[in-house]
């Protein structure tokens, strides 16, 4: 191969997402300098455990003359995907959406999930071809053909070692055929990313040694994870908690018949006693809302259908603090529940039974 000269760089990022772990959050970001003009990529892309696309947004820009930018968003409603394409350059920004069904689409492939299926192929050591399908950056539909060979020892940018190669070619309707050749190590690392049709060539980073013998994994914690043990973001936390709650106070002291409103409440709610304390509690302060909505909790049913888009709105066992607009996480919670966060409940629960024991002998 002739010498390569550095033109920019490219990060793959994957991570696993969900309740249990079997959604992955794929982030892919490219930017280069190319006969002076600065451009790049970006994907950002959720999906299953078995390759479904549950939400993806692309963009490549370049900057010449101005920005010139391409955005397809791909996102899940009811029985389809809808996609969202936006072009924007100097003087003028155009929107077109679309929508791909289900049953016709069935073997879609969004770049994202490209990324993956590719990493997946490597790791079973897949020999074989398989067809999907593929959408372009212009919302295009075209053929994607993935022709796998399993690893084989070769040389490599100066390295000797197993390499599994994956030759995918995208073959458009207008009969345009564009060849994607990667190199991939059995443990799935991408060695070599290869557009044989254009005269630029992705290469894992030359400090790097590609034959990593250690089984040894470096994980790294989500920031949702391991947010309160930053002090800057901890400390953000409890100035936007304080203030809030200062705030809550201000609007109790300058609105008194929000208490008087909870007392009646409560005292309506010891003498009717009802079964059910959510539909009651619904209808009675139903009443007191501008636009009265209709809720049906007591007829949800345990057996509905859950659609890809609920399965992303899962999140794992989080906390949500009304007050800050926080995530706590469960076991976070759970460390500091015996110190301050405790007595502050307790002594948020004394303050509100002692004013409902003055309400009620005041009502006597």
């Amino acid at each position: 191969m002739k010498e390569t000269e550095p033109i920019g760089g490219y990060c793959i990022l994957v991570e696993s997402i969900g309740p249990k772990a079997r959604e992955f959050l794929v982030h892919v970001q490219s930017s280069m300098s190319i006969d002076g003009h600065f451009g790049g990529s970006k994907i950002i892309s959720s999906a299953t455990s078995k390759f479904h696309c549950l939400e993806e947004k692309r963009t490549e820009f370049v900057y010449e003359d101005g920005l010139h930018e391409k955005t397809i968003f791909i996102g899940i409603e009811e029985n389809c995907y809808s996609v969202k394409l936006t072009r924007t350059c100097l003087c003028d920004k155009s929107t077109e959406t679309k929508d791909l069904s289900f049953c016709t689409n069935s073997n879609l492939i969004s770049e994202g999930v490209n990324i993956l299926l590719m990493r997946y192929l490597a790791l079973i050591n897949y020999e074989g071809t398989l067809t999907f399908e593929s959408i372009s950056i212009d919302g295009d539909l075209a053929e994607s053909n993935y022709i796998c060979i399993p690893a084989e020892r070769m040389e490599l940018d100066g390295h000797y070692l197993d390499v599994y190669t994956i030759e995918r070619k995208i073959c458009k309707e207008d009969g345009t055929v564009h060849t994607i050749r990667t190199y991939l190590t059995p443990k799935a690392r991408i060695l070599r990313h290869n557009w044989l049709d254009v005269p630029y060539v992705l290469k894992i980073n030359p400090l790097t040694d590609p034959d990593v013998r250690s089984k040894t994994i470096r994980m790294e914690t989500p920031l949702r994870e391991c947010w309160i043990e930053d002090i800057e973001m901890f400390s953000k936390y409890l100035d936007m908690k304080f203030s809030k709650i200062a705030e809550q106070t201000e609007y109790l002291a300058d609105h008194p018949e929000v208490k008087q409103l909870i007392a009646d409440y409560v005292q309506t709610l010891l003498v009717v006693k009802p079964e059910n304390v959510i539909d009651f509690t619904i209808q009675h302060f139903k009443a007191f809302a501008k636009n009265p909505m209709t809720w049906e909790t007591s007829t949800l049913k345990e057996d509905y259908d859950s659609s890809v888009t609920s399965q992303l709105a899962e999140k794992k066992l989080d906390t949500f603090c009304g007050i800050c607009g926080f995530y706590i996480d469960y076991t976070t919670l759970k460390k500091f529940s015996s110190t301050s966060f405790t007595e502050e409940c307790h002594e948020m629960k004394a303050n509100t039974l002692n004013y409902i024991t003055k309400t009620s002998s005041s009502l006597k």
